[in-house]
């Protein structure tokens, strides 16, 4: 677990609130799996992208938004081998 999960909070209440991420398991692990679904599908570039005259903006805000969404699992992914969640639903097949 990323320290800046609990680096706000005095040492004695570290431990408390380290507890209480870990226990809401099912719903971080629910959200990593949304947030590893917009890397996915944010991957694929759509063949108009390239029709667009702002491409390379379009492209810079494309990777400023998978970047930010990389850190999102990064700080949800609490197992040391930093395994991506299985999810059910690929977003290429929806």
């Amino acid at each position: 677990m990323q320290t800046l999960w609990f680096q706000h909070l005095p040492s004695k209440e570290q431990e408390e609130f380290k507890s209480l991420v870990l226990s809401s398991h099912k719903v971080l692990d629910r959200l990593r799996e949304i947030v590893y679904n917009k890397i996915k599908s944010g991957e694929m570039s759509r063949k108009t992208d390239y029709d667009n005259p702002s491409w390379p903006y379009l492209q810079a805000d494309k990777n400023g938004e998978q970047r930010a969404y990389k850190e999102m699992l990064d700080l949800l992914t609490f197992n040391s081998d930093n395994e991506l969640p299985k999810t059910s639903k690929d977003p290429e097949t929806v």
